[in-house]
């Protein structure tokens, strides 16, 4: 069971994400390409001069799409930490087994939990679990963690 997770939001995290090598791949060969004619003496010969102008007009292109696309990521994600909301209320019981994965952590149940219990990522990305009257429940009493998710890469 995951909670506070958007899949559409992540699908579309990860297609810009990986726009970014082939971004870098094509900025990093016309860069090359640019240096190889630049480096020419002497006066270029006009196919060599049209082609400088052509590359230089690449590499800039390539530049120019790779900002928007890490605003645009910077800025989703950004969003998402702060107005997903994670939350988990059972009002019977939470079985042995049960795994849960919230905020970046996934947790299984490791005795019943009798309900009504809600488990929440707080604002700070800490998880809390608390009882009908509100009170916080220790954790570790009734889980065990079993992975942490690995940090989103950086763009």
């Amino acid at each position: 069971m995951r909670i506070g997770v958007l899949p559409v939001l992540e699908t579309l995290i990860e297609r810009a994400a990986a726009l970014l090598p082939h971004l870098d791949a094509r900025a990093a060969k016309a860069e090359a390409a640019l240096a190889q004619l630049k480096s020419v003496s002497g006066k270029l010969a006009p196919k060599q001069a049209e082609s400088l102008t052509d590359l230089d007009f690449e590499l800039q292109h390539a530049r120019a799409k790779r900002l928007p696309v890490l605003q645009a990521l910077d800025t989703l994600k950004t969003t998402l930490r702060q107005r997903t909301l994670a939350r988990l209320t059972v009002h019977n019981t939470i079985h042995p087994g049960v795994r849960i994965e919230i905020g970046s952590r996934a947790f299984e149940i490791t005795s019943a939990v009798p309900g009504p219990v809600a488990i929440e990522a707080s604002a700070d990305g800490e998880v809390i679990a608390r009882d009908a009257q509100r009170r916080a429940l220790e954790l570790h009493s009734f889980t065990r963690i079993v992975k942490l998710a690995p940090a989103p890469a950086a763009a």
